[in-house]
Formats: C-alpha cells, structure tokens, sequence
C-alpha cells in the first residue's frame, strides 16, 4: 500500500522538481557568471553624511514631497542613500517588488513608480520561491516541501525493506538492476 501512495504522489511532482531545480539552477548560474544586475550589488561610492539638523531637515522635506507625490502611499521602509549619484530617500512597501516613492535630495523631485519592470531574473526568483502566485503559490510551495520531505523517508523505507528482502535471498548487492 506505501508503494502505491508513494508512487502515485511522487509522479506528478516531478514536475514541481523540475520547476523547483531548473530556476535555482539558473539562477545559480546568473549569479556565478557574476549577470545580476541588482542596484545594490554595484553601489556607488559612499559620501560622507550630513550633519546631524541638516540631515533630518533633508529627510523631512523629501517626506513632505513624497507625500505630495503620492498621498496616502502606505510606506513600510525608508532608505536614504548617499552615493555618488547624489543623495536619495526612498520610501517603499513591504513587498520586495512593490512600488516606491524616491525623492532626490538635491533637487526635491520626487518619482513614483508602480512597480519596478520584472526582468527574468525576478520572474524566476518568484517562480523558485512561489511568490509568483501570492499567498497561494506560497502554501504549495510549504505543501510541497512537506510532501517531498514525507516521499523522501517512506522511498528511504522501501528501498531498505526491498533490500532486506533481496539480502534474505542471497543477493546483498546494495544497488540492482
């Protein structure tokens, strides 16, 4: 009975392996050949911080334009970058690909944008992690985990009682055809 169960679950996940293992592996891949093209991987030299007052004056400014921007945006991180592009404040949600308000302090433009535009890399990283189907994608991808983890001992199960049962006839080969 474990061996009908086991193959009839573990059949249709093969496909989920697939998915799971070819998205890792590439983006493995990309990040060995050193192809990500993520912002914070490649920062600009750092500037020295402002004063203490000039700095929250800066900060609470750029607020001020954010929210003239955007009213109401539901802001959850706040990030202010010094570097050699000048200084910025960005005001962005939980999400990790969610949309942000980014103020130059230098010029008090502010610019919102939706959502940044999803390249391959993202796509995968969303298909390797299930949040590319939201919450749902999220659970199968637990469930799944879970299942693999069951398959994994109950296969770890029937091989050694196959091999008992082949040792008890004479043939010890640890592996056969």
């Amino acid at each position: 009975m474990m061996r009908r169960y086991h193959r009839r679950i573990s059949f249709p996940l093969i496909l989920f392996l697939l998915l799971v293992t070819g998205t890792g592996l590439y983006l493995q891949i990309v990040e060995a050949l050193g192809a990500v093209n993520e912002p914070t991987l490649r920062q600009a030299p750092a500037r020295t911080l402002p004063e203490r007052e000039a700095l929250l004056a800066e900060i609470g400014r750029a607020l001020d334009q954010a929210e003239q921007t955007r009213p109401g945006f539901p802001a959850q991180k706040l990030e202010v970058t010094y570097g050699a592009r000048g200084a910025e404040l960005k005001l962005a949600t939980g999400q990790r690909i969610g949309p942000s308000v980014t103020v130059d302090l230098a010029s008090g433009k502010a610019t919102y944008v939706e959502r940044p535009p999803r390249t391959l890399r993202t796509i995968f990283v969303l298909l390797h992690s299930g949040k590319y189907y939201g919450v749902l994608g999220l659970i199968l991808i637990l469930m799944a985990g879970v299942v693999l983890l069951v398959l994994s001992v109950t296969g770890l199960v029937l091989y050694l009682q196959m091999y008992l049962r082949r040792r008890g006839i004479g043939r010890p080969e640890m592996f056969w055809r």
